[in-house]
């Protein structure tokens, strides 16, 4: 405690403190907007993208067989389910014609009444765009197919933005069309939906190392993950720039420290104060900056979320609404960084101190 006077005896009169907290309070204020902005892209990178069943289905196809053993698909542990192909179908229900799908290609989050279908039961999910969807839901109807007359309960009701009115069966449901319709089917391809994006890659090469061809189903998930990840690399530029930026400032501020301070310095050497007495003085003043600066940061943080209405962030064509206040481990995180990089600037200007000699000074 004897050295906090001397180390903010003189310092809380420096013309230029005012300048130093705000220019590090702007910057490290920025770095966590920065931060918000890359957590939320990556919180939407994994709910609307990795998660999208489009980007974790994957079309197969066999080199050397016209049937695709299912056993060879289903081994493979990260692949959750997996379908044989379907030639498009067209239903009629109520007198109103419509094409259907098999639900692995429904993605459940669009699904905006009900739920999906299971498999071991004859189900379908409807688009809202069906005339009378909401009356239908948890009725069992009577679906037509050529002559086949099927009865299956409707579960779920989704939202059909493309207005392509497609209805989504179960497996169950499909079996009751392949068994009146052989030509229906293709054996030689199925579709396979794996339980992470993360793991697309690896499934992929199992995949061809036992001799099948695989590709993502729908190539358009792949400018989706183009855009995140050149978004991401923007944000982790410009947050490595402003970390820069503020390793510059804070050596320059300690710089200047010393440098107006060398009379200081000598006549506290003089007096017999110790170098790592000397030391701890010049750290304890750049520490006190740091640490209010981060104060003021965090204030200005919060003010710019308010000001500016973080509701709708939009990424890659995507709206949803996030909060863009960091955690307050991600606020510890940073205040640690600046630590570190207070405490090597300090350990960098240890020499400096050193050749602060007191008769040289006098004699100026």
């Amino acid at each position: 405690m004897r050295l906090l006077k001397p180390a903010f005896a003189s310092f809380v009169r420096n013309k230029k403190l005012l300048l130093y907290i705000s220019n590090i309070a702007i910057i490290i204020g920025l770095i966590m907007v920065i931060f918000g902005y890359k957590i939320v892209v990556e919180k939407i990178y994994k709910n609307e993208i990795e998660n999208n069943i489009k980007n974790r289905t994957i079309f197969i196809s066999s080199k050397d067989t016209e049937v695709i053993n299912f056993n060879d698909i289903m081994n493979i542990e990260d692949i959750e389910k997996s379908q044989y192909i379907f030639n498009p179908l067209t239903v009629k229900i109520n007198d109103v014609f419509f094409n259907i799908k098999n639900d692995i290609l429904l993605d459940e989050s669009k699904i905006i009444y009900g739920r999906n279908c299971e498999d071991d039961k004859i189900e379908m999910v409807i688009p809202d765009s069906l005339e009378n969807a909401v009356d239908l839901l948890g009725t069992s109807v009577v679906i037509q197919y050529k002559d086949l007359i099927i009865k299956a309960e409707i579960v779920g009701i989704y939202n059909d933005i493309t207005k392509q009115s497609y209805g989504y069966s179960s497996t169950k449901f499909m079996q009751n069309i392949v068994q009146y319709d052989q030509e229906i089917i293709n054996t030689s391809a199925c579709l396979a939906v794996i339980n992470k994006y993360e793991n697309l890659e690896n499934v992929m090469q199992q995949l061809k190392n036992k001799n099948y061809s695989s590709n993502l189903y729908d190539t358009s998930a792949l400018n989706d993950i183009k855009t995140y990840r050149s978004v991401d690399s923007i944000f982790n530029v410009l947050i490595g720039i402003m970390t820069l930026l503020i390793y510059i400032i804070l050596s320059m501020i300690i710089t200047n420290i010393i440098n107006s301070g060398k009379k200081d310095i000598a006549i506290l050497k003089a007096i017999g104060y110790k170098q790592l007495d000397i030391f701890k003085i010049i750290f304890y003043r750049i520490f006190l900056i740091t640490i209010i600066s981060f104060t003021f940061a965090i204030i200005i943080h919060k003010t710019l979320g308010i000001l500016l209405e973080y509701k709708i962030i939009k990424i890659a064509n995507l709206k949803l609404s996030y909060n863009l206040n960091l955690e307050f481990i991600y606020y510890i995180i940073i205040l640690l960084v600046l630590i570190f990089m207070v405490i090597i600037i300090s350990l960098k200007n240890v020499k400096k101190i050193k050749q602060i000699d007191t008769i040289i000074l006098l004699k100026e």
